[in-house]
């Protein structure tokens, strides 16, 4: 049976994503001098290193975000806040001398908790908060690509 790729002008195509459980396991299980890892407030991100490819995948937990709507909403999020950044990562991880990545990120906080003025309000927060992890992970990428360099 063949794969049928639909073409998104935006998207991310299946072969840039972790679908597996295995995959997943696979870097949260890494050791920890292997792994990278950054965190904002909402949100964290763990990388390893594996096979050719930079691949992400999304972890949104009930407990953290109880309604379908909330999660659906933060993995959009995630996702477009990776999206945006996805060749930057990969030349990033090219440059610091890593074959591949696979790139973990999940929601870390309860929705719950959070105090908001509104959905609008919830919005906004989540995507700076995104952006500015991804952002974090990209300095990371580079800092280990410069001691590469430097070795």
């Amino acid at each position: 049976m063949a794969v049928i790729e639909r073409k998104k002008p935006n998207g991310a195509p299946r072969t840039s994503r972790m679908l597996k459980p295995g995959q997943f396991g696979a870097v949260l299980s890494l050791p920890r001098e292997r792994q990278i890892r950054c965190a904002s407030h909402w949100f964290s991100l763990v990388a390893g290193e594996f096979e050719d490819s930079v691949k992400f995948g999304l972890t949104v937990g009930k407990k953290n975000a109880p309604l379908a709507v909330q999660r659906n909403l933060v993995k959009r999020i995630l996702r477009e806040a990776y999206r945006v950044r996805a060749s930057s990562v990969a030349n990033a991880a090219r440059q610091a001398n890593l074959e591949g990545l696979y790139v973990s990120l999940r929601l870390r906080r309860s929705l719950k908790e959070a105090d908001f003025a509104g959905k609008r309000s919830l919005k906004v927060l989540l995507h700076q908060d995104a952006a500015a992890l991804v952002d974090k992970f990209l300095a990371v990428l580079e800092e280990k690509s410069k001691r590469h360099k430097m070795s």
